[in-house]
């Protein structure tokens, strides 16, 4: 049934009790597109119904939002189209998207290569030379092409414009990186820089997360060696050799660049001239940087502003590493600094046990923590959902508590739940007398 609207709903709208409830309702029907909770259906205009609105506007109706729907306009008619529709939209739109890609990325590469040919013909490389020459630099062109995308696309979509300045952008790159590659495949002058060696690989935390060793560096006496990440701005100066303090700097560079929970290429080069050499330029080594670090407060709140952060899995948390870097915290499997992109989060114990600045006591349920943290029993071990709730109404008002049972671990602070649940694929925050407990077994201790 197509709903029709009396007023506008939304931000500065008539609000009328009927058709925000409609528009409630329409709205929840893409809950699961918009990945957003359902709203209540109370007819009543909320932050939540702006929202909402706004991000249907954004992802559906690809416009710049105003968060109101009115009457006959195009909001209304994407909401009474359904999701269906508006998902085979979507995924006609990225379809799309994805082929303008793909047909920029080879109209580069054709570009590429057509003035690669004209300056390596103008310098008399052979034919069999070309064809390995060639193949590094198309190897070099692509990967700048897609970490440059990658970059751009972080917030959404590139738009043709973006393209074509990526296009132009990774040209240039590429005839750079052209000089070195005539000096490797045997063009060079007597006298002249070769390309450094480079060698890299991912480390543990004590070790400093990488490793880099360079060799075949000039004898000139001027000359520096540098770290690229990824594009010669970002770059870092280990004249004095990779020690783990470099990981400091190298962690500045990855958060200006945007590089986190990537796979990097990395290269090392020298300066002639106190200016950087592309021909000294090494081939690249690629490996894997650590996922974005926690830059808040490291608290039960704090943590839940990070909407990046994700529910992880039974037993899969990682943890925040204790001892800031730059002031940030990073996540940590095991010895190593967390690298997986779609793992950059917490299950249920290793949220509560990151919130109270702890590494240890969250392999079990949530007594192991407890003991851990020094939390005092309060009189509510193995109880029911009734004594929980009478106990955050009134002892347990005030303060903070961490409580379990036997499939989760969340902490209670001040009558409110902090938890993170597969339920919600992350952070969740809820009233404690309203909260789902289970009927019995329950566990509370005060922190």
């Amino acid at each position: 049934m197509v709903v029709t609207l009396a007023g506008s709903v939304g931000r500065k709208g008539k609000n009328g009790v009927v058709d925000v409830r409609a528009v409630q309702k329409l709205l929840n029907g893409f809950a699961g597109l918009l990945k957003l909770s359902k709203l209540k259906t109370d007819g009543k205009p909320s932050k939540a119904l702006e929202t909402a609105i706004g991000k249907f506007q954004e992802e559906v109706c690809k416009f710049r939002p105003d968060y109101r729907v009115d009457p006959k306009k195009t909001t209304l008619k994407k909401l009474n189209a359904g999701p269906g529709k508006a998902a085979s939209e979507q995924k006609a739109a990225e379809k799309k998207h994805e082929k303008a890609k793909e047909d920029q990325h080879k109209k580069t590469m054709a570009a590429v290569k057509k003035l690669a040919e004209k300056a390596a013909k103008k310098q008399g490389v052979d034919s069999k030379s070309w064809a390995s020459l060639y193949s590094d630099l198309e190897k070099y062109a692509t990967e700048q092409w897609f970490a440059y995308m990658g970059k751009e696309e972080k917030n959404g979509p590139a738009d043709k414009k973006c393209m074509v300045k990526t296009a132009e952008q990774v040209r240039k790159d590429a005839l750079s990186s052209l000089a070195c590659l005539l000096e490797e495949n045997g063009q060079s002058q007597p006298g002249s820089k070769v390309p450094l060696i480079l060698k890299g690989s991912a480390t543990n935390i004590k070790s400093g997360c990488f490793d880099f060793k360079v060799s075949g560096v000039s004898p000139d006496p001027k000359a520096k060696v540098f770290l690229i990440a990824g594009k010669a701005p970002l770059r870092m100066d280990i004249t004095k050799g990779w020690t783990r303090k470099s990981m400091v700097e190298l962690f500045k560079l990855l958060d200006q660049g945007g590089l986190w929970g990537r796979k990097v290429s990395f290269y090392a080069a020298e300066t002639t001239d106190g200016k950087l050499d592309m021909c000294t330029m090494s081939r690249p080594v690629v490996l894997a940087t650590p996922v974005a670090p926690f830059k808040g407060t490291v608290s039960l709140d704090g943590i839940g502003k990070d909407t990046g952060m994700t529910y992880t899995g039974n037993g899969k948390g990682r943890y925040l590493y204790t001892a800031p870097i730059n002031g940030w915290y990073f996540l940590k499997y095991g010895p190593d600094f967390e690298r997986d992109p779609k793992m950059r989060g917490f299950d249920c114990i290793t949220f509560v046990g990151s919130a109270m600045k702890t590494m240890r006591g969250m392999s079990g349920r949530g007594d192991g923590l407890a003991d851990h943290l020094g939390a005092s029993k309060v009189g509510m071990e193995g109880v029911s959902k009734d004594k929980v709730v009478e106990f955050f109404g009134k002892d347990g008002k005030t303060g903070t508590y961490i409580a379990w049972w036997s499939t989760h671990c969340i902490a209670v602070k001040n009558g409110t739940v902090y938890e993170f649940s597969q339920s919600k694929k992350g952070f969740n925050k809820k009233s404690a007398g309203s909260y789902g407990w289970p009927s019995a077994g329950n566990h509370v201790r005060k922190l």
